[in-house]
């Protein structure tokens, strides 16, 4: 099996000899940086499980606009990506601004509501613009269900370093189903109430919520620092001043 360095090696070579005969090498170029991403990208990027914003924002760039919509969907929802690819236009209602999902259609067997604000409306705006009357399903392309996003993915996350192609030729990095654990992680720094951040998600258990929802270490580091300031505010409160004796 070729190494990824060798790979790079015979790209350069290649790049090189094509430039010589004056050929177009720009898809080589773009594709021979993919590849240096590759080799400079974290060993550990395997334990990533989630995105914060800014690297969300540069993932989204490397997206055509039918999946960058389904993807900002899902890191705001906190949905699975089945519940998304299989939205349908009756479940949203145009009028107040919410999907409502029956319990036939939830995983939990539970009925469900979004309420659309913000980028969630934006979003949901911008698919009701490339609505196909013959398809039902909101998220689609060009009027066929988008059932897939993974190898776009894959390009992308390569492309800003959340992921790699590893030795055995497989992808290693972060995942769509992360999107979901990001948005969960989003409304707990948020400080939504674990109830609303479930009936958000459509979590059944907080045992699941909050597995998904691991504290970070901003927000561990917040706690000790508030923990802390507390305890000097109580010690400089409770100070015993010494009596003055009678002179």
């Amino acid at each position: 099996m070729i190494s990824l360095a060798e790979r790079i090696r015979r790209g350069e070579t290649a790049i090189a000899a094509a430039k010589c005969e004056g050929r177009d090498v720009r898809k080589w170029e773009q594709h021979l940086e993919m590849l240096k991403r590759q080799a400079i990208a974290p060993r550990n990027i395997a334990d990533r499980d989630h995105l914060n914003r800014p690297e969300f924002n540069a993932l989204c760039e490397h997206l055509d606009d039918d999946n960058r919509d389904i993807v900002r969907f899902l890191y705001l929802s906190a949905w699975r990506s089945g519940e998304a690819m299989t939205l349908t236009w009756d479940k949203v209602d145009l009028n107040e601004w919410v999907i409502r999902l029956s319990r036939k259609n939830d995983k939990t067997k539970r009925p469900r509501t979004l309420t659309l604000v913000g980028e969630l409306a934006y979003v949901i705006n911008r698919r009701q613009a490339r609505r196909v009357p013959s398809c039902p399903f909101v998220f689609h392309r060009g009027g066929r269900q988008i059932k897939s996003i993974g190898r776009q993915w894959q390009t992308a996350a390569v492309a800003v370093g959340l992921g790699r192609i590893n030795d055995a030729e497989h992808y290693v990095g972060v995942t769509p189903h992360d999107m979901r654990r990001s948005a969960i992680r989003n409304l707990v720094k948020a400080g939504i109430a674990e109830a609303v951040g479930m009936s958000i998600s459509g979590h059944k258990t907080n045992s699941t919520y909050k597995r998904y929802g691991i504290i970070d270490e901003d927000l561990q580091r917040q706690a000790l620092e508030r923990a802390q300031l507390i305890q000097e505010q109580e010690s400089e409160a409770r100070k015993v001043m010494p009596i003055k004796k009678a002179g």
